[in-house]
């Protein structure tokens, strides 16, 4: 329930009427419909705008003028969750260094992707090695961004001169 709606059930509370009974509220205004249109159709019978808040806060006065808590908060005394905030993670070096590089380094793209840069470099292995770092550093699955583009511009690399 919003806060005007509740601001509207509570006016009509302090009048004497139950904002829950269609009956009792079509006695009042006359007025047939739906519970919303019910209540705003009974308030205007009694002279009050149904969408001004401070006539509304005046019926009822300032004791409770105060809307209801969110109802995620009365979730069985549970306090609502909070969105963590994600943890600053470290570029390990040898990505930080590859990335500095200007991504051209070869000895430093093999060491992003853990292989050894010994000719014969063959496609195969490095496939393996970088689909195993791309999988766990990806950032759809929480990995660092950063860390995803050094694999990704290091497999590329080396890549070339794999056979």
């Amino acid at each position: 329930m919003n806060s005007i709606a509740w601001l509207r059930a509570q006016a009509l509370r302090a009048l004497g009427l139950d904002p829950h009974s269609k009956a009792a509220l079509r006695n009042v205004s006359g007025a047939d419909g739906n519970l919303s249109a019910l209540r705003k159709a009974a308030l205007r019978s009694k002279g009050i705008d149904p969408f001004d808040h401070d006539a509304l806060r005046k019926v009822i006065g300032t004791s409770a003028a105060q809307p209801p808590p969110p109802k995620h908060a009365a979730r069985g005394g549970q306090s609502p969750r909070r969105a963590r905030k994600p943890a600053a993670r470290k570029i390990p070096k040898e990505f930080s260094l590859f990335l500095a590089s200007g991504c051209k380094n070869l000895q430093l793209a093999a060491k992003c992707l853990g292989i050894a840069a010994k000719p014969p470099l063959l496609r195969q292995p490095l496939r393996v090695a970088w689909i195993e770092l791309i999988g766990k550093h990806h950032p759809d699955k929480g990995g660092v961004v950063e860390i995803a583009q050094a694999i990704n511009a290091a497999y590329q690399l080396l890549s070339k001169f794999a056979r």
